[in-house]
C-alpha cells in the first residue's frame, strides 16, 4: 500500500513576522486561501487518500495542525519533542508504517513547497512508487534547475537506469552541498546536476534496513516505537528516544552513502518558498516590478515585496524593499537581506521580546 509522510516540523524563520513559532511557514496562506500544508495534501490526494497520510511535526504546533486538517486520523499525526532533522524523522516514520503495513511504500516530502505542474508531479510519483515496490531501491526527485542557485543542494546525475512510462531515471553519482556562485554556474551550464528538493520515494523496509547499516544508533533508539500501539504509547516511546538522537539529515545519514539510490529528473514548477523573495517567482510582478499580497497602495515604488495581513501597506518612493505587516509586528528590510531575516529571532530573544517570536 502507498503512504505519504509529510515533514511539517520546520520553523520558517525567514518569513517573520508572518511566520511565528506557533504558526510556522507551512501553516501560512502565502499563495492562496490554503496553507502550504493543505496544498501539499491536496496535490497528493489523487494518489494517496488522507487516511494514508502521516504528518510529522513538532509538539508546539501539533494541535494547530490537527485544527487545520481536522479530517486527518489522530493516529497519523506524529509529534517530535525535539527537532532532529530529517534522518530521525523518516526513520521513525518508516518504523511506524512497517509496524502497520510491512509492505508500505512511502512518498516523503516537505510540507512547505509549491509545485505548479501537479499532473507531471503525480505522474512521476506514480512511476516512482511502482518502481520502489518492484526493486530494492531508494528514489529521489531532482528538480531541473532554471538558474544557477546557490541556496540549494545539488544532485549529480549518474548513468541512465531506465525509463518508466517515458519518464527517464538515473543512478545518483553524488550529492553536493550548497555551492558558491562560480560552482553553481558550472553545475547549471553542465546540464548534469539537479536541485535537491528533499522529495523521496521508497519501500519503508528498504529505508529501515539501509539506515540500520548507516545510522545504527538512530534505528536502535527508535526500535522501542511500535506503530501498532495506541497514540499515547507511541508518543511516550518517541519522547524517550529523541533526546539521545543526533540531528542528521536523511541525505547525509543515508542517501549520500548508499549505492541503490535513483533520481527522476522533475521539471515540475517547483519552489521551496525559502524566503519572502520567493513570492516574485510565484506571482507575476506589476509593471514596476512589485509583488504584493494583501491590501496595499504602492506609490512611485518599484521592485518591492509587500505582504499585508489585517491592514494595509502604503509605500511612497521606495525601491528594493521587503515590507511585511501583521497585527503584531511589521518588518522593513532590504530585498537583498531576505536570507538574513532569520537572525531576527535571535535578536528578539536577546532583547527579551519573546512574545514576538
Amino acid at each position: 500500500m502507498n503512504y505519504a509522510v509529510i515533514m511539517a516540523g520546520g520553523t520558517g524563520t525567514r518569513f517573520w513576522p508572518a511566520s511565528r513559532l506557533d504558526q510556522p511557514k507551512q501553516l501560512l496562506c502565502l499563495t492562496d486561501d490554503h496553507t502550504l500544508l493543505e496544498a501539499t495534501i491536496e496535490r497528493l490526494a489523487a494518489l494517496i487518500p488522507l487516511e494514508r497520510v502521516m504528518i510529522v511535526t513538532g509538539d508546539k504546533i501539533a494541535e494547530e495542525i490537527a485544527r487545520v486538517i481536522p479530517a486527518l486520523p489522530a493516529d497519523n499525526l506524529i509529534s517530535e519533542p525535539l527537532r532532529r532533522n530529517t534522518g530521525p524523522c523518516l526513520i521513525l516514520s518508516a518504523k511506524i508504517l512497517i509496524d502497520r503495513d510491512p509492505d508500505a511504500i512511502l512518498v516523503a516530502l516537505p510540507a512547505d513547497q509549491v509545485i505548479k505542474k501537479v499532473d507531471l508531479f503525480q505522474r512521476i510519483l506514480r512511476e516512482a512508487m511502482a518502481l520502489a515496490a518492484q526493486e530494492e531501491v531508494l528514489i529521489t526527485l531532482g528538480i531541473q534547475p532554471t538558474y544557477p542557485e546557490t541556496g540549494y543542494g545539488y544532485i549529480e546525475i549518474g548513468k541512465s537506469a531506465g525509463r518508466r512510462n517515458r519518464l527517464p531515471y538515473h543512478q545518483v553519482a553524488a550529492f553536493h552541498e550548497k555551492p558558491n556562485a562560480q560552482t553553481a554556474e558550472e553545475f547549471f551550464q553542465s546540464g548534469g546536476f539537479l536541485w535537491n528538493a528533499g522529495i523521496f520515494v521508497f519501500r519503508a523496509s528498504v529505508l529501515l534496513e539501509t539506515a540500520r547499516r548507516l545510522m545504527p544508533e538512530t534505528v536502535q533508539a527508535l526500535e522501542r516505537v511500535d506503530g501498532r500501539f495506541d497514540r499515547q504509547s507511541i508518543k511516550r516511546a518517541i519522547d524517550q528516544s529523541y533526546p539521545g538522537l543526533a540531528a542528521v539529515s536523511i541525505d547525509k545519514g543515508v542517501m549520500e552513502h548508499t549505492d541503490n539510490l535513483l533520481v527522476f529528473p522533475a521539471d515540475i514548477g517547483w519552489s521551496d518558498v525559502g524566503s519572502w523573495t520567493s513570492l516574485s517567482d510565484l506571482f507575476q510582478p506589476d509593471e514596476h516590478g512589485n509583488v504584493a499580497r494583501g491590501d496595499n497602495l504602492l506609490l512611485d515604488s518599484k521592485n518591492n515585496i509587500v505582504y499585508a495581513r489585517e491592514g494595509i501597506v502604503v509605500s511612497l518612493g521606495v525601491d528594493q524593499l521587503i515590507i511585511v505587516h501583521t497585527p503584531e509586528a511589521t518588518l522593513v528590510a532590504r530585498r537583498d537581506d531576505a536570507q538574513a531575516i532569520k537572525k531576527i529571532y535571535d535578536e528578539l530573544e536577546r532583547h527579551g521580546m519573546k512574545k514576538y517570536l
